[in-house]
């Protein structure tokens, strides 16, 4: 079992309702049912009393215990060397560098704004001179602006294709515009999570094969909301992702980092 965190607030609360429920119990088995509040049937019901607040409790921390010891956690079934891959939350810059993946694709921004899923982008590291002809097709079409005095800046190539540079740093990425993803491997993850049981969710990061369908890797965490009288200064997260992985995740969604190795 896997209890939430205790709240002094929530105690507290718990002794006024313990108060009022015992004098209730006491007028009502005294003057109401005229009966002498003795004996084993009147303390049995003294004991469900005390015990009925926490039955949620037990409850969710029973199954939230057998989910973290039987199902969270890491599961890799193989790993597999590859030049990029499709990455369902964005592309970040920092995996595409030399001596990391060679690009990565996923949704396209453009089209997401729209409230639509269609299309794609593939992630490029430019070498130096596509960096150099994007900073000189930026200040002929803009002049009299330079380069230099950018942070960052972007660049139209063609119609499908866009230049990312950062002309202080030196670096540029190229931007390609898809029809479809055409990357084998896809890395996705369900970012706001899944209820799966009174109280608990579960959040899962996967890396398929969508040539065949395999799951190759996968990340299972969950979470677990407080019981019904938790008082706080907010509600703080417990989750596990694995048998002793807690009480807050200690492992990486980013499962793709276990399975999908850069070619190098």
């Amino acid at each position: 079992m896997r209890f939430y965190y205790p709240s002094v607030f929530s105690l507290m609360l718990l002794g006024v309702f313990y108060a009022l429920a015992m004098i209730g119990l006491w007028l009502w088995w005294t003057k109401g049912l005229k009966r002498k509040f003795s004996g084993p049937t009147a303390w049995s019901v003294v004991a469900l009393v005390l015990v009925a607040p926490w039955l949620e409790e037990f409850w969710i921390a029973w199954n939230f215990g057998q989910l973290c010891r039987k199902d969270a956690g890491i599961f890799v079934n193989k790993t597999v060397e590859v030049e990029g891959f499709y990455n369902s939350t964005g592309a970040p810059l920092d995996l595409v560098r030399p001596g990391g993946y060679r690009f990565i694709e996923s949704y396209s921004p453009e089209q997401r704004r729209k409230g639509s899923n269609q299309g794609a982008i593939r992630l490029e590291f430019g070498d130096a001179e596509f960096t150099r002809q994007a900073i000189e097709k930026y200040e002929k079409e803009r002049r009299p602006l330079k380069a230099a005095e950018k942070d960052v800046l972007r660049v139209d190539l063609d119609e499908r294709t866009e230049a990312l540079v950062y002309p202080k740093k030196g670096e540029g990425w190229r931007i390609t515009k898809l029809d479809k993803p055409t990357a084998r491997y896809h890395y996705t993850r369900n970012i706001y999570g899944e209820q799966i049981a009174h109280k608990i969710t579960m959040q899962e990061s996967r890396v398929t094969d969508n040539a065949t369908g395999e799951v190759v890797g996968r990340y299972i965490e969950y979470g677990r909301g407080p019981y019904w009288f938790y008082i706080g200064l907010g509600v703080p997260p417990y989750s596990c992702d694995g048998p002793d992985g807690g009480p807050n995740s200690r492992h990486n969604s980013l499962i793709y980092r276990d399975v999908l190795k850069p070619i190098k």
